[in-house]
């Protein structure tokens, strides 16, 4: 798990990169999940952060977006 620390925002970015460019080569599979910054209206979708593209930009990786309904309930 790479967990992300917005306050540490760009000197952050350049480790989180270098971590998922080591399991990508690892054949591992990346999961970026919003904790906090999505949530409550189902049908409002707030703006996404950059975090996902500039990780697949950087690595060349596909993005396939998913959406998880209910997850607040479980």
């Amino acid at each position: 798990m790479i967990l992300i620390d917005r306050d540490l925002a760009r000197d952050f970015l350049v480790r989180v990169v270098k971590e998922a460019e080591q399991r990508v080569k690892e054949n591992r599979i990346l999961s970026i999940f919003p904790d906090k910054t999505r949530g409550g209206d189902i049908k409002i979708i707030k703006p996404f952060k950059r975090g996902a593209e500039i990780l697949a930009k950087k690595l060349n990786l596909k993005v396939q977006p998913i959406l998880i309904v209910g997850a607040k309930n479980a």
